[in-house]
């Protein structure tokens, strides 16, 4: 199994309110990344499924993934885990 642990601290311009606001609109957070092909919000700011799709060369990449926040404080902090099955196949 593959697993992957990322950890950022960047420093912004803008409020905790206005950042917030940003760091939780899942579809403009999807739209920064290529390789989201899409995201359904199952329950706010909790659950979520995911689509990645990636292409290279002849080859194309598809993960399904289900999408939980782990931790939540409000205006400060939003941990998650995203679990799947990728495939590659030939085309």
């Amino acid at each position: 199994m593959v697993a992957e642990k990322f950890k950022e601290a960047p420093t912004v311009g803008g409020t905790s309110e206005e950042c917030w606001s940003i760091l939780t609109d899942v579809d403009r957070i999807a739209d920064w990344v290529s390789v989201v092909g899409s995201v359904t919000e199952i329950e706010h700011l909790a659950k979520y499924s995911a689509v990645l799709e990636d292409r290279m060369g002849s080859f194309s990449m598809k993960a399904d993934l289900d999408v939980v926040v782990t931790d939540l404080q409000p205006q400060k902090s939003i941990t998650i885990r995203a679990d799947g099955i990728g495939f590659t196949n030939h085309r």
